[in-house]
């Protein structure tokens, strides 16, 4: 049967174990034998560099480029391209051979497709590098979204304030065609903002510390544009809401109930509240008569239809009491400097362990002593079980 005729069913490790395979097969068919690898003892292999990951769009023009690879005592003499096409589902094509320079030109279907280069050197020996290629179907329009897929919109925010944004494809008739390498560009009016990195599907937004407007733009150089305009306000304090689940407090003055609070934060369904002294949380849902104060010190579950930016007037907590409850607490970081879970385990009475809540992942990190620590930041809610009562002021 033709090679390219083989099809099968692998997951990511069969691929690579496939990739050896193939590699010892064509050792062992006459590019190094038993008797060359005597003679060749000190001979240094090669070193493959695929380059990538590559992005694209259906049946357009991607070059490969294989110039990173090198030989450390010799030069390389060969080298050999080859694909496995992704065909949908668990589905790839054995590698199929598709070129034999150091840089080639080729165009793929849309897919999450692999790419190995193979290298030989001089004496006969060889490497295999592979790196992905990623093919969008044509694309009718590109919006800068959050890590979690949700379509960042025009917003106030903080001086400081630091978001990832991800160039995504869109096709009118399948919807979702996949993240888009682009450039990313800022337009500051009397505000610093940055972008970083300026190449790529994703780059990191910091807000600077000047008053001001920027345009944060994404442009893929083919005609298709998206910008998304902030207008910076250092008198405020911002949170980023993922869709889902978020662990947050309030480390301002406030007034808020859980009712008003839900109004102000657009795309929010619900709060719950956690009673330590039951161990019971409390909800409240838009339109039930149950309300609650937002209290400082303490962190609050916002359930998100969709992703948001939450903006208010930031005047900060000085200082807090919350009573610790044998149990499980929810409490709050409303401090400017960050802290982490290890020392917030070791300054609260009777600590055992520390939960944040990965909104990115909707799952907990958990720190108990001999786990690795994490970092909490301002306006972060965090939760932490003690076996004691006790009264806790900001320490950590």
């Amino acid at each position: 049967m033709e090679m390219n005729n083989k099809i099968f069913k692998v997951g990511m490790v069969c691929l690579f174990v496939n990739l050896i395979l193939l590699s010892f097969i064509n050792n062992v068919g006459g590019k190094t034998s038993m008797i060359d690898s005597v003679r060749n003892e000190t001979n240094e292999p090669p070193v493959a560099d695929a380059g990538g990951p590559y992005y694209g769009v259906e049946e357009e023009t991607i070059i490969l480029d294989g110039s990173g690879s090198y030989d450390p005592d010799g030069y390389i003499i060969e080298w050999c391209w080859s694909c496995s096409y992704h065909l949908g589902g668990d589905y790839w094509t054995y590698p199929i051979i598709i070129g034999y320079n150091e840089t080639i030109e080729c165009s793929f279907p849309a897919g999450n497709h692999f790419v190995f280069l193979k290298v030989t050197d001089n004496e006969g020996a060889s490497a295999v590098n592979t790196t992905p290629v990623y093919v969008t179907p044509p694309l009718d329009y590109i919006c800068i979204t959050s890590p979690t897929g949700e379509i960042i919109k025009d917003a106030n925010i903080s001086t400081n304030f630091t978001i990832k944004g991800y160039a995504t494809g869109y096709n009118e008739t399948i919807g979702y065609a996949g993240r888009v390498y682009v450039e990313w560009q800022v337009n500051n009016t009397g505000s610093n903002a940055t972008t970083s990195p300026t190449h790529g599907i994703a780059s990191m937004l910091n807000s600077g510390w000047n008053d001001g407007t920027v345009i944060w733009k994404a442009d893929d150089g083919k005609g298709h544009i998206d910008t998304v305009i902030f207008n910076i306000n250092s008198t405020l304090f911002s949170i980023l809401l993922n869709r889902g689940w978020n662990l947050i407090t309030l480390p301002f003055q406030n007034n808020y109930t859980a009712s008003t609070l839900c109004e102000d934060i657009n795309e929010c369904l619900l709060i719950l509240s956690w009673n330590a002294s039951i161990q019971e949380f409390e909800l409240y849902v838009p339109g039930l008569p149950y309300d609650f104060e937002i209290e400082d010190g303490q962190g609050y579950f916002m359930g998100m239809l969709h992703g948001s930016i939450f903006s208010s007037a930031d005047i900060p907590i000085q200082t807090v009491n919350v009573p610790l409850y044998i149990g499980w607490n929810i409490l709050g970081w409303f401090k400017e400097n960050e802290t982490t879970a290890s020392s917030l385990l070791n300054s609260i009475q009777g600590c055992t362990v520390v939960l944040k809540w990965n909104s990115s992942l909707q799952n907990f990190d958990l720190y108990a002593p001999g786990t690795p620590d994490f970092v909490i930041k301002r306006g972060e809610g965090f939760l932490v079980a003690v076996n004691e009562e006790s009264e806790w002021h900001g320490e950590g």
